[in-house]
């Protein structure tokens, strides 16, 4: 998988955000010293200030939570706010919220995952109205360019086939951040004490090798194991197609590749020579180690 992430621009304090965020924690995982938690956890999301009533999250790589949590945020603080993502180095996704309402989004590769690219029509008006920004100013971030290596804006850092033009995109929203403020300068929500205290033992692969059903070979596991494994993972919508024919693999099966921590996913399509098997993905699952230890050990 490629680099993946998640900010979100909110139309408030620091300490508001910082507070609402604890109470959305709250609200879905529970009270606070109850939790044992890794690193993907919503409670490891950083902030810092943008400017004056504008606060800058930035959430924990694999959480599925960013878009509940922004959508929340807007309502609680009844603020507008957006959220923005990279996926996997290929796209970026933009969603715009007000009173905890998503007024208009945007994807910069929309046929990539939806049939209906139209569903991705932003509109740019109600994205200005954050910052009070220009139209001319924006615009061209959500226009096709004749090639990808053109620029929305000759002061840009990244060209139009770039998923982190949405770092340029938000810089153009609030001229404060550089392209330096999505790294740096973030405050944690918890302190390190607190953190620690109920931080989950992190598991790596020694941890694996010393389960029951450990082996350095493949290991065939059944569609519903894996269903019980990866079950908000959307690993079976995205399985694709033969890159030669276009037609649905068939006969897919499932290994675990436990020493490279991945599971492997293997179909046919009578297409390939002799319709030998065709590796259609190597899915990492270090994010999942807690479920893959505990199926390991049954």
């Amino acid at each position: 998988m490629g680099y993946s992430a998640s900010y979100g621009l909110i139309k408030s304090d620091l300490a508001s955000v910082k507070e609402s965020i604890l109470q959305f924690s709250e609200d879905i995982q529970g009270k606070l010293e109850t939790l044992k938690i890794n690193e993907c956890n919503i409670l490891h999301s950083r902030i810092k200030v943008v400017e004056q009533d504008i606060t800058l999250v930035r959430f924990p790589n694999l959480i599925s939570e960013p878009f509940e949590c922004t959508k929340y945020l807007s309502g609680a603080l009844n603020c507008q706010a957006l959220l923005g993502s990279i996926y996997d180095s290929e796209s970026w996704i933009l969603y715009v919220f007000e009173n905890g309402i998503k007024r208009t989004s945007y994807m910069s590769d929309p046929l990539r995952y939806d049939e209906n690219p139209k569903n991705w029509e932003i509109d740019v008006i109600k994205l200005c109205e954050f910052n009070r920004s220009k139209l001319e100013d924006l615009e061209n971030y959500f226009e096709k360019k004749s090639s990808e290596i053109d620029k929305a804006y000759e002061t840009d850092k990244y060209a139009a086939g770039s998923p982190f033009q949405l770092y340029d995109l938000f810089s153009s929203i609030c001229p404060k951040l550089e392209l330096s403020s999505f790294y740096k300068g973030f405050k944690k929500l918890l302190t390190k004490k607190t953190l620690d205290s109920i931080q989950e033992e992190f598991l790596t692969i020694d941890h694996i090798k010393k389960t029951k059903k450990y082996t350095s070979e493949l290991m065939k596991v059944s569609k519903a194991e894996v269903h019980s494994i990866f079950d908000e993972d959307e690993i079976f919508e995205n399985l694709g197609s033969c890159p030669n024919c276009n037609f649905a693999f068939q006969d897919i099966v499932f290994y675990f590749s436990l020493d490279t921590l991945t599971l492997q996913i293997i179909g046919k399509c009578t297409c390939i020579q002799e319709n030998k098997e065709y590796v259609i993905m190597n899915y990492a699952f270090i994010h999942k180690m807690k479920e893959v230890v505990t199926f390991l050990n049954k």
